[in-house]
């Protein structure tokens, strides 16, 4: 029940939530200081917005294959390797950002693409600070192995960037 319950939370609070409340006080800020995206960015956006919420799916799927879910309330049991996570240690997280620059094209926020890029350093100083700690922790070898093979965010086939 609390795996249930931390899937559905952190799909509501993530998801849905952050992105919502960021989305109104960007457009509050663009309207106030009256900025503006090209409008036709919007199917950029929606593109963005559409395959984000495809990996979070397929990410959620996979992460309760391996015993757990997507927020620290009920962490994973085994280490998610498959699906997206084959391609990505935090296809989640790219995801999220992604979310945040499809709504931010999709809305012709430039507040929004700003505030995605704030988000997008904070995730990835947290991931390096806090979350790999863990889960070099927990896993040991296993997470060692899988991080020596899969790149930190995006698969783009440099190993630096590992």
């Amino acid at each position: 029940m609390r795996r249930i319950a931390s899937t559905a939370g952190g799909i509501v609070v993530v998801t849905i939530g952050i992105p919502a409340v960021l989305a109104l006080a960007s457009l509050a800020v663009d309207r106030r200081i009256g900025w503006q995206l090209p409008s036709a960015l919007w199917p950029v956006g929606a593109a963005f917005v559409v395959a984000a919420l495809a990996i979070v799916g397929w990410g959620h799927l996979h992460l309760w294959r391996a015993g757990g879910s997507s927020t620290p309330i009920a962490p994973a049991e085994r280490l998610a390797t498959s699906g997206p996570f084959a391609y990505s240690r935090n296809p989640m997280y790219v995801a999220w950002i992604a979310l945040l620059a499809g709504l931010a094209l999709g809305l012709a926020s430039p507040a929004l693409l700003l505030a995605t890029v704030t988000m997008a350093a904070i995730v990835a100083a947290y991931v390096r600070r806090v979350e790999e700690p863990e889960l070099a922790r927990r896993f040991g070898r296993s997470y060692e192995a899988y991080r020596a093979r899969v790149p930190r965010f995006l698969p783009l086939g440099t190993r630096a960037y590992k």
